[in-house]
């Protein structure tokens, strides 16, 4: 294993650097911590998954290895996979727009496990380095949203005490996401963090900033509003990251017409054809954990071209519909920037 907790260091320096415009000063930097070294376990799971020691990926997935709570307990990354937040507005936005409660379990488990559509081992190490990446991503969705859910219950109480307490949880669990965040690109060469602008950075730290500083007052209306503007920014990334992953280097040689063919069953198919069919798929597990992160926060008001990104990315689009590899990358560019600003979001290609 890579020392990632030496890289971790160095890559919160760069993050923090690059763009923070507002200063984050946290209540309890050492709980923080133990939020961040969160990445220190998708970073074991990413190069474990790129050396194909999938054991270790499960191990790691199943027990936690890097992020202990105070009370030496661990943070296991497949009990927030696979847990229910009903009542957290990140999770019932998802199941309004269509997907289970447990949704990310219900992706994330066959990369893990390899099995259906990951048994093929290219398409599955790519999916889940990427995997491994966006879970960041669900991890500060639910923490922040968790914050939310606490205030909310705060302003409905009758009881002052239990009031101030569940503010302050508020108030811990927007840090707690944002000491997540602070962890991403700890993982280097990663298609996520080189898609974190530092304007696109500096937005959703702004947004946190705002959102812890609303907790701290109790101001439950500011709070939803600055929480609004940090999923608008975390989103934004993630298509961002979609469009990177598109468009890296493994992308070139391939011939994306043939994803039409059947990814099941290889009769009738040459050598050649096949490789360049695995090629296919292994772009498009790197770009989809991205895309699907956020896809029930612009589907809605973007339907048309969402459904293009899931034909693209699930790899079955018809060869008429489906762009030759040389407008490929363009034509999902210029799809993102349209579910963007179909979202009021700015997307630059």
């Amino acid at each position: 294993m890579i020392a990632a907790a030496v890289k971790l260091a160095a890559a919160v320096l760069l993050l923090c650097a690059s763009a923070q415009a507002l200063t984050f000063d946290f209540d309890d930097i050492a709980r923080v911590e133990s939020y961040r070294r969160i990445s220190i376990d998708v970073c074991d799971m990413r190069e474990s998954f790129g050396i194909r020691d999938f054991a270790d990926v499960q191990d790691v997935y199943e027990n936690g290895r890097h992020a202990i709570r105070s009370n030496g307990t661990k943070r296991i990354p497949r009990d927030v996979a696979v847990r229910d937040y009903t009542g957290e507005k990140f999770y019932d936005d998802m199941i309004a727009y269509g997907f289970p409660a447990s949704a990310w379990g219900l992706w994330v488990g066959p990369v893990v496990y390899g099995t259906t559509p990951y048994v093929k081992t290219g398409p599955r190490v790519e999916a889940g380095k990427s995997w491994a990446r966006a879970y960041h991503v669900l991890y500060i969705l639910h923490e922040a949203h968790a914050g939310l859910k606490n205030a909310e219950a705060a302003v409905l109480t009758t009881d002052a005490a239990a009031a101030d307490t569940l503010w302050d949880h508020a108030v811990e669990e927007i840090e707690d996401a944002y000491g997540v965040f602070l962890g991403v690109g700890a993982c280097a060469p990663s298609r996520f963090a080189k898609s974190i602008s530092p304007e696109n950075s500096e937005k959703f730290t702004n947004a946190m900033v705002a959102a812890r500083n609303a907790g701290r007052a109790k101001n439950i209306v500011l709070l939803r509003t600055t929480l609004q503007r940090a999923v608008d920014a975390l989103t934004v990334i993630c298509l961002k990251a979609t469009e990177v992953a598109v468009k890296s280097p493994v992308s070139a040689p391939i011939k994306w017409p043939l994803a039409a063919a059947s990814l099941s069953d290889n009769y009738g198919l040459n050598t050649t054809q096949i490789a360049l069919q695995t090629a296919v798929m292994r772009v498009a597990a790197a770009a989809f954990p991205f895309f699907k992160a956020v896809e029930a926060y612009v589907g809605t008001l973007a339907p048309e071209p969402t459904a293009r990104m899931l034909a693209y990315l699930n790899h079955n689009c018809a060869p008429n519909d489906c762009p030759p590899q040389a407008g490929l990358a363009n034509s999902i560019a210029s799809d993102l920037k349209l579910i963007a600003e179909s979202n009021g979001l700015e997307y630059d290609v």
